[in-house]
């Protein structure tokens, strides 16, 4: 019988030879991939994003679909100024998943980032470029959607600079971390929790969010806890030169709500100011105290161009209720006049009644006011696009677009004004048109190079708006 020693001895050896190929082709792999993506990105950065990338090293496994980028840097925009950076990015991608033309990041950490945040004096941000290049030129939808999840986003001990160059401001926020189960192609909610510091002095704030993108409808939680305000300190000096503030900021907050529909709001929660003090220098107060604490059992707001009824009905009865403390203060002074007996009490109730009373006026003095405020804003098409103040609706595809006053503009984007002292606008520049809506025959624009808008019926005028807003050239 012939011997099988030599048989088993070259399958040995083919089954060695076999493995170390497995084994080293795919080190090979790796060892060649890695530098040639970290190459690949440093000299395409600039053509793809316009902002050089640069890396200290890159590290990819093309089979389990690990990447990772150490010390990655991006670059401003026109100058060698780093506007991002981060210890180390890595993201799990699900390889298989690609041959069905699904893309799924199964995972992505951002270790230690630093962002610095600059708005210059065009009031542009100095990300605006990247918003720019990468929003689509139209809406393609005869394609099917695209399969991209983004799950388990991590971004951990961050930090995060904010400069603004008109009128040097400085600030920062540091220990940012964020955590999200990320978005689904096929799902429409992201959640996500959120914490920080402030860069300067005590505090931090944290929270929750959820939102559904496709109907807009959110809910979140904010948790705050002695955060240093004195960043308002920084506003003041600007605008007045001169000036000292200090306070903490505590808050429990929870709502929901609509970014579509301003109706659909409901918030609940407490406010508290502590330690404030405002005035001309530390130690010479305007105004100060130790606490002021603010509990909201609920706030709805309701759309502008409606009047608040049941403001109006508080108003109407605390004037009911005014006039029989009038008539109660009369009656009271009276029985001082005929009872001397019962002189000390009847004065005690004398002064409750005044007090009451005044309390009241007062009450319905800032009712009316608030019933009376209204807003108004003017600028160039871009200019108050760019705020956030209209936005384009309508159409077909992206022809025919009318200016409307966006839904979820905040009241603090526009100038407030009584409307019964409101007569005259001035624009200080060529008038283009009106975006909110106003009966035609309640005003006058005089179409020079510096026009203004002239209001000749106030109640008219404001009947459909609480809002003005108004193009100019």
């Amino acid at each position: 019988m012939p011997s099988t020693k030599p048989a088993k001895s070259r399958l040995k050896k083919l089954l060695l030879i076999t493995g170390s190929i497995l084994i080293v082709i795919p080190l090979i792999i790796i060892l060649c991939i890695s530098p040639l993506t970290k190459y690949l990105v440093e000299k395409y950065s600039i053509k793809y994003t316009g902002r050089q990338i640069k890396m200290d090293w890159a590290y990819v496994n093309p089979f389990t679909g690990y990447v990772h980028f150490s010390n990655f840097k991006v670059y401003e925009e026109t100058t060698d100024s780093v506007f991002f950076s981060a210890k180390g990015i890595s993201a799990d991608i699900s390889v298989l998943k690609i041959f069905s033309k699904t893309y799924e990041i199964t995972g992505l950490v951002v270790d230690q980032p630093k962002g610095i945040l600059i708005l210059d004096k065009r009031n542009d941000f100095n990300f605006s470029d990247l918003i720019k290049r990468f929003s689509p030129s139209k809406t393609d939808t005869a394609g099917p959607p695209l399969h991209l999840s983004i799950l388990n986003i991590k971004i951990n001990n961050g930090v995060f600079y904010f400069h603004d160059t008109l009128i040097n401001i400085h600030y920062f926020i540091k220990d940012v971390n964020f955590e999200s189960s990320g978005k689904w192609w096929n799902r429409d909610t992201i959640n996500g929790k959120i914490s920080f510091s402030a860069g300067e002095g005590t505090g931090d704030i944290n929270g929750d969010f959820t939102i559904n993108l496709k109907t807009l409808d959110y809910r979140y939680s904010a948790h705050v806890r002695r955060y240093n305000l004195g960043l308002i300190q920084q506003y003041l000096r600007k605008i007045m030169n001169y000036g000292s503030f200090s306070a903490n900021l505590d808050a429990d907050l929870k709502a929901t709500g609509n970014f579509k529909d301003e109706n659909n709001l409901d918030t609940k929660g407490r406010i508290a100011l502590s330690n404030f003090h405002i005035g001309k220098a530390p130690g010479d107060d305007y105004m100060s105290f130790d606490k002021f604490v603010l509990a909201i059992n609920e706030v709805k707001l309701k759309k502008s161009d409606k009047r608040n009824a049941s403001l109006e009905d508080m108003v109407e009865r605390l004037n009911v209720e005014l006039n029989y403390k009038d008539t109660e203060i009369v009656g009271l002074q009276q029985t001082l006049v005929e009872t001397n007996n019962t002189l000390r009490m009847t004065l005690t109730e004398l002064n409750d009644s005044i007090n009451m009373a005044v309390t009241e006026r007062e009450k319905i003095g800032m009712m009316q006011a608030d019933l009376n405020t209204v807003y108004y804003a003017i600028g160039t098409m871009k200019t108050l696009k760019h705020e956030g103040i209209i936005t384009k609706e309508g159409g077909f595809i992206g022809v025919g677009r009318e200016a409307v006053l966006s839904n979820n503009v905040s009241a603090s984007a526009f100038t407030r004004a009584d409307k019964t002292v409101l007569q005259h606008v001035a624009l200080n520049a060529g008038f283009v048109e009106v975006i909110t809506e106003h009966p035609t025959d309640s005003y006058t624009v005089s179409k020079t190079i510096n026009a203004s808008l002239d209001i000749t019926n106030a109640d008219s005028f404001w009947s459909k708006s609480k809002y003005l807003v108004v193009v100019i050239k």
